[in-house]
């Protein structure tokens, strides 16, 4: 099979199953026409949008039915599985960084619902359960360089051979994503730039553009400034992680008998703790943050929010006073506590 005879169809098709009713055979029969329009024989959806409708009994019983009743030889559902101290740091910084949350790390990793996104058999139980789904799981351990793309094909049994990118360094990390970490600072920082941007009347009604030119020309600060070397976040603390590990051991090892035959064996990810205030970073990283998240915050502050809604007037917290305009050093109050949770 060649690639052109594989229709894709990813994240717009996945929202539309999502918002008609909870019935996914409009957008399914929609995408079915277009595959046997075009002479391919194997769609391919994808999407984080189904993970969870797959906790959904009822809705994966109407996808079976559903694709039975079209006509759709087999249907499987192939997820990534990794081990959840790796998963939950990482999903810790990408939340972090996307202004979504200021939360110290450990307060964040103890909430029902992120510890339960990745509970992959509470979470894929329902689609386990379910007649007429092929559930698979690829390990995060076994992704091939070039993102794993080649092994989820390989996993789903779509004989499509693809080749890896010539600027893609099969030398580096062998854990996935770990090179996608940003460093202790730049968390600390963009933990703060959310402090701020609640203080000032909050960022949930700020145009999505505006929040990722935060996001962007912070990151780019940290980049050229260097403010954290080659250090990585990690806020697993050594006896936070293992109580985490042992939490989630017996739910892996049925997940895994349940899709592998065999018990649980991706190993965990073990780092150094690297967490910190800002009041612990450099001096210099202190200053060229306080000035970057200044400038920043001003510019988003200055940006109409979605309705129209006028900002409420509310108290200086942080880094300059309402209005932007920086106090002189005869005029300033005591310095903001950056490193205070």
């Amino acid at each position: 099979m060649e690639p052109d005879d594989v229709v894709a169809a990813w994240h717009r098709s996945a929202r539309a199953m999502q918002t008609t009713g909870d019935d996914p055979e409009p957008t399914l029969k929609r995408l079915m026409n277009e595959t046997n329009a075009a002479g391919r024989d194997t769609l391919l959806l994808s999407s984080p949008l189904f993970l969870s409708a797959l906790s959904s009994s009822s809705w994966t019983d109407r996808l079976a039915r559903v694709a039975a009743k079209l006509g759709f030889d087999r249907i499987v559902v192939v997820v990534v599985v990794r081990e959840q101290i790796g998963a939950l740091n990482q999903i810790y910084c990408e939340r972090v960084l996307a202004l979504e949350t200021a939360a110290p790390f450990g307060a964040f990793v103890g909430q029902a619902r992120i510890r339960d996104s990745v509970d992959y058999n509470a979470l894929l139980g329902p689609a386990l359960a379910t007649a007429g789904l092929e559930v698979v799981a690829v390990p995060w351990s076994q992704l091939d360089d070039g993102g794993g793309a080649q092994a989820v094909l390989d996993a789903a049994g779509i004989d499509v051979s693809l080749t890896v990118p010539p600027d893609v360094d099969s030398a580096e990390s062998k854990i996935p994503g770990q090179e996608r970490l940003p460093g202790p600072v730049h968390v600390a920082a963009s933990r703060l730039l959310v402090k701020r941007l609640t203080a000032r009347g909050g960022h949930a009604d700020l145009d999505p553009r505006t929040l990722a030119a935060a996001v962007a020309r912070v990151r780019r600060r940290a980049e050229q400034r260097d403010w954290d070397g080659d250090a990585t976040y990690w806020g697993w603390t050594p006896a936070l992680a293992e109580a985490a590990a042992e939490r989630y051991a017996a739910s892996n090892d049925a997940f895994a008998r349940a899709v592998w035959g065999s018990a649980w064996t991706e190993p965990v990810q073990t780092m150094p703790f690297r967490d910190l205030q800002l009041l612990d970073a450099e001096p210099k990283a202190i200053a060229d943050i306080v000035d970057i998240l200044g400038r920043v915050s001003a510019q988003v502050e200055r940006v109409p929010r979605r309705g129209g809604g006028a900002r409420p007037a509310v108290p200086w917290t942080g880094l300059t006073p309402p209005g932007g305009r920086r106090q002189s050093p005869g005029q300033r109050r005591r310095p903001p506590q950056v490193g205070a949770e």
